[in-house]
C-alpha cells in the first residue's frame, strides 16, 4: 500500500494545482500501477465537479404500492 500511494510523481500547473503523474508515464518509467492506491484515494476523495444531471432527482412511486 505505502509503495502505491509513493510511487505517483506529481507536479504543479500554471495555475498552482497539483497535477499527478499520469499511468502512462508510470509505465515509461517501469512503475506498477497504483490499483489499491488509486482505490484507497477514491475511497476519501472529495466530490469536486458537478453531480450528473439527474443524480439525485427526486424519486417517484407508483400510486398503489410495489409494481
Amino acid at each position: 500500500m505505502q509503495a502505491d500511494l509513493c510511487s505517483v510523481g506529481y507536479k504543479f500547473d500554471s495555475s498552482g494545482r497539483v497535477v499527478l503523474e499520469s499511468k502512462q508515464d508510470m509505465k515509461r518509467r517501469n512503475v506498477p500501477s497504483p490499483d489499491e492506491g488509486d482505490a484507497v484515494a477514491l475511497t476519501f476523495a472529495d466530490r469536486w465537479g458537478a453531480s450528473p444531471k439527474g443524480f439525485y432527482r427526486k424519486l417517484e412511486y407508483p400510486k398503489g404500492g410495489i409494481v
